[in-house]
């Protein structure tokens, strides 16, 4: 009985952990979060984060994430390179302090450009703080190596040709 009870609520375990990443797959986390699971563990949704973005990215928990999270259709609609604010303001360790450094070569999610409605004008190659974006022979590349997704592409980009998706673990590139 005590086995049956206790498979019973692994099974529900994994069965909640499945669809908690469906829900959040294309959620982009402040740089120092990690990923959804350790965030949503450990933000207070105390929105000091919020507060303290320089650029309005940061948005507060909802239906679609039960914590502080990115929606670059907000504020700026992209993540500072040199800025450090969620970090240092976060009480709870959910945004881990990173340095300056540390935080331009944190991935927080992956930039994607659409070839058909791309017109290689080229507007995002100056824009991109990593150089992660470059033309040949007319056609703009985007070296996914060096994307770090902090969204000042799209923010350029005329022809919404480049979308910003979620990861599912930050790391350092």
């Amino acid at each position: 009985m005590v086995l049956a009870a206790f498979s019973g609520a692994i099974k529900a375990g994994v069965e909640i952990g499945k669809n908690f990443a469906k829900n959040v797959r294309n959620i982009i986390l402040p740089p120092g979060a990690q990923n959804a699971l350790r965030m949503a563990n450990k933000c207070l949704n105390c929105n000091l984060c919020i507060e303290n973005c320089p650029n309005k990215i940061l948005v507060k928990a909802d239906n679609a994430f039960p914590a502080v999270h990115i929606d670059y259709s907000k504020g700026k609609g992209y993540c500072k390179f040199d800025c450090t604010e969620c970090s240092k303001t976060c009480p709870a360790g959910a945004i881990q302090r990173i340095t300056t450094e540390e935080k331009q070569n944190t991935r927080i999610a992956m930039a994607s450009i659409n070839p058909e409605k791309c017109t290689g004008c080229g507007l995002c190659t100056f824009e991109c703080p990593t150089g992660a974006i470059s033309k040949e022979n007319g056609k703009t590349i985007l070296d996914g190596s060096k994307c770090i997704g902090c969204g000042k592409c799209k923010t350029v980009c005329r022809f919404e040709a480049i979308e910003i998706f979620g990861i599912n673990e930050q790391k350092i590139i």
